[in-house]
């Protein structure tokens, strides 16, 4: 089995009340997914832990409006499916990637 992959990095977020795109600043380290206002920013907006994750994979179901999430995936857990986008499709399908080896 591989070691996991750790990532970082500016990626678009979708809402969950208010589903506007903002951007957020993203790392994938031990065991979770956390999103910050900016990357200067030390305490994160909220996390996902990886054990949670049941899917991530590609999605066109949102984003083609704003043209914010035109490389979006989604990250479904139990509770919630949420949606993310970097700027391309080649960041889209590395982080998709690096979240499936944890």
């Amino acid at each position: 089995m591989s070691e996991p992959t750790p990532m970082n990095g500016p990626m678009y977020k979708k809402g969950a009340k208010r589903t506007n795109w903002l951007q957020r600043h993203f790392t994938l380290f031990n065991g979770a997914l956390c999103y910050y206002a900016s990357k200067e920013v030390k305490t994160p907006k909220g996390f996902i832990l990886t054990k949670d994750i049941t899917d991530c994979k590609p999605t066109d179901k949102v984003g083609k409006k704003s043209g914010k999430g035109e490389f979006c995936f989604e990250v479904v857990t139990k509770v919630r499916t949420y949606y993310f986008a970097p700027t391309t499709a080649e960041l889209r399908d590395d982080w998709i990637a690096a979240i499936k080896t944890w």
